[in-house]
Parts: structure tokens; C-alpha cells; sequence
């Protein structure tokens, strides 16, 4: 039935398998190692000009000293969830089948949790801040990737099931720049978005069965 649905309905048929799980359970190992390792070769490049043993100073530094701010994220996520899914009511009908395509294949378990984390990190609070922030105002640049951060998951499962997904993702791209741009470490950010996206699979995971 999800399967049909997947297959016939045009809201869940352009899901981008770029930025979802919902790459086919039988792939061949080399489309599940593509699948996994172009974000990763990605990243590493984005990463090139990256000081990491200083940047992970300075993120350790932080969360022995103030370990409140990796719930920065989480709490900005579920505020704004409460908000905009009371002003956007959710479709409950397709609440489950959003669930289960994100625990489709583990490949889409993995991207979910650690993999599309980093890259979207390395993408947005490295690459793009590093080239904007001496250049535009901290409050345009903070919008401006919170914004494109947010198109970037506009064909996940999500969407079709709550309408207030991507203003909530929105508000958790502004919270991903302020830890960005108060600390001054990426490490900090992609940790914060490995365990926002982990609790999140959790959650998910618990509601669903």
C-alpha cells in the first residue's frame, strides 16, 4: 500500500533520494556506497581550508564548559514545531507513512543521522558563512543560509505530512549560524546537528511503533 502510494502519488513521487531514505531497500552495494560517499567527498572538500585540530579545540572547549548549548538546536526545533504545526495543521493520514520512509534501508538510517549532517554543516555554517560573513551584515547571512538550508529539504518526506516542517527547519538553521557564528566552530555546529538528527530518528522511531 505505502509502496503503490510512493509510486502513483505525485506529493511523495518527487522525493528528492539525494536528501531522504527512501533509496530502494535492494540497491546494489555500489549505489548505496554512491549514495553515502558523494556527501562525504563533498564535505571533504568543502573542508579543505578547515584548521580542525583548532576547530576542535575550541567546540571541546565550549562543551566542557557550557554543555547547554548543544540544546540550543533541539529546543529551538520543538518551539518552532509547536508553533508552526498548530498554525499549519498536520495531515495525521500521512503522519506514519513519513515515519516509515525515513527508516526504509540503514544507508538512509546513516545519511539521516551523520552523513547529510556534516554536509549540509560544511556547506552552509562552513563554506557559504566563511564566504559571506566579512561581507554582509551577521543577521542577512544568518537568513540567508537558514533560508537556503531550509529549500534544501523541501522534497523530504516531511512536507506532505506537516505543513510547519520547513519554517521549523528554518528556525533550526538560524540556531546551526548563532552556534556557528558565537563559538566559532564548525565542529560545534555538526555535532549539534548529528545529535538534533539523531533524537529526531529517535522520536520518530519511538512514535512509530
Amino acid at each position: 500500500m505505502l509502496t503503490k502510494r510512493f509510486l502513483e502519488d505525485s506529493d511523495w513521487h518527487v522525493v528528492d533520494y539525494s536528501t531522504s531514505t527512501s533509496l530502494p531497500s535492494r540497491s546494489p552495494p555500489l549505489a548505496v556506497t554512491i549514495y553515502l560517499a558523494l556527501p562525504i567527498l563533498v564535505t571533504l572538500a568543502l573542508l579543505r581550508g578547515l584548521s580542525f585540530r583548532d576547530d576542535l579545540k575550541r567546540a571541546a572547549h565550549v562543551i566542557v564548559r557550557q554543555p547547554w548549548v548543544l540544546a540550543v538546536v533541539p529546543f529551538a526545533m520543538a518551539g518552532g514545531s509547536v508553533v508552526f504545526n498548530t498554525l499549519l495543521p498536520i495531515r495525521i493520514d500521512r503522519v506514519a507513512e513519513a515515519a516509515e520512509l525515513l527508516q526504509v534501508i540503514p544507508a538512509g538510517v546513516i545519511a539521516i543521522v551523520l552523513t547529510m549532517p556534516v554536509f549540509e554543516e560544511a556547506v552552509f555554517r562552513q563554506w557559504l558563512y566563511v564566504r559571506t560573513i566579512d561581507r554582509l551584515p551577521s543577521w542577512a547571512v544568518a537568513a540567508g543560509s537558514a533560508w537556503f538550508f531550509m529549500l534544501m529539504h523541501v522534497f523530504n518526506p516531511q512536507v506532505g505530512a506537516m505543513p510547519g516542517y520547513l519554517p521549523t527547519v528554518f528556525v533550526g538553521g538560524l540556531a546551526f549560524f548563532w552556534l556557528r557564528h558565537r563559538f566559532g566552530s564548525f565542529s560545534l555546529a555538526a555535532l549539534a546537528h548529528v545529535l538534533n538528527n539523531g533524537l529526531f530518528f529517535y522520536l520518530t522511531k519511538a512514535f512509530s511503533g
